[in-house]
């Protein structure tokens, strides 16, 4: 199937109702892409780093001496507090593809 021709060559309803730069400042202000594409390939890098890291820390990874109790207790509240962070960071995350998720119904829907 191809595209729909233009009566007015050059014309974008899309455009001109401000869809396109609506789209291209949540894709900016969330760093999600609105494209399927653009999402494809967001995804792959991030998949290449994680495994270029990975190996980078597979590879470093060398023998320690014992840790003192003290040290493992700071070590133990530094990975807790992580863990939150990570928790509220992915909260965030789904909440901002939620929202888009939404936006872009209403879009389909509207227009």
């Amino acid at each position: 199937m191809g595209r729909k021709k233009s009566v007015i060559p050059g014309f974008s309803l899309n455009r001109a109702l401000g869809i396109t730069s609506a789209k291209q400042k949540i894709a900016r202000a969330t760093g999600i892409p609105t494209t399927k594409q653009g999402r494809k390939r967001k995804m792959q890098s991030h998949l290449w780093t994680a495994v270029a890291v990975g190996t980078a820390a597979a590879c470093s990874q060398n023998q320690s001496q014992p840790r003192t109790t003290e040290e493992s207790e700071q070590i133990t509240k530094t990975v807790a507090t992580h863990r939150n962070i990570r928790k509220h960071v992915i909260r965030i995350a789904i909440a901002l593809c939620i929202g888009l998720l939404v936006v872009l119904k209403i879009k389909s829907l509207l227009f």
